[in-house]
């Protein structure tokens, strides 16, 4: 019975260290809008974005779908 239950308590904290690691990589981006762990440039876009197409219909829709 003792390998059953050695391999019973391997499996429980694989299982552990499965979940703590899951609820860690979960909470990393709130932990780097706390604690900016995050060094990257933030980016600078200014343009407007483009303009929709105008739909004019199903037989001219090409360019819409374009």
């Amino acid at each position: 019975m003792e390998p059953k239950s050695r391999f019973s308590r391997w499996r429980a904290a694989w299982d552990a260290l499965t979940i703590c690691l899951f609820v860690g990589l979960l909470w990393l981006p709130t932990l780097d809008h706390f604690f900016h762990l995050d060094h990257a440039p933030i980016p600078s876009e200014n343009r407007l974005p483009a303009q929709w197409p105008r739909f004019q219909g199903i037989g001219r829709s090409r360019q819409y779908i374009a």
